[in-house]
C-alpha cells in the first residue's frame, strides 16, 4: 500500500513538472508598425541634416561668436521632440 502511494505521488509530480515545462513562455514582443519605422527613419534623416548644417565652419563660428556652447547644442538636439525636430528641419 505504501508503494502504491509513492507511485501515485511520483506520477503526479511528473505530470505537474511536464505541464510547467511544456507551456510556452509569455512573449512580450510586439509587431513594429510601418509608421513607427518610418518615423524613426525620418527622425534620423532630419537629425543628420541638422547636424550637417551645424557642423559647417561658418555656422559654428557664428554660434561661438554668439556665445553658444556646441556641447549644449548637441544636448538640446537630442532632447527635441519629433514635432520640434521637423519644424527645425523644415526651417533650415
Amino acid at each position: 500500500m505504501q508503494t502504491v502511494l509513492w507511485k501515485k505521488t511520483g506520477v503526479f509530480m511528473l505530470v505537474i513538472s511536464f505541464m510547467f515545462t511544456t507551456f510556452p513562455a509569455a512573449s512580450y514582443a510586439g509587431l513594429v508598425g510601418t509608421e513607427k519605422l518610418l518615423s524613426a527613419d525620418t527622425r534620423s534623416q532630419q537629425m543628420t541634416e541638422i547636424r550637417n548644417v551645424l557642423a559647417r565652419d561658418d555656422v559654428r563660428t557664428q554660434m561661438l561668436d554668439l556665445g553658444v556652447n556646441p556641447a549644449h547644442v548637441d544636448e538640446r538636439l537630442n532632447a527635441l521632440t519629433d514635432v520640434e525636430l521637423a519644424r527645425l528641419s523644415s526651417g533650415m
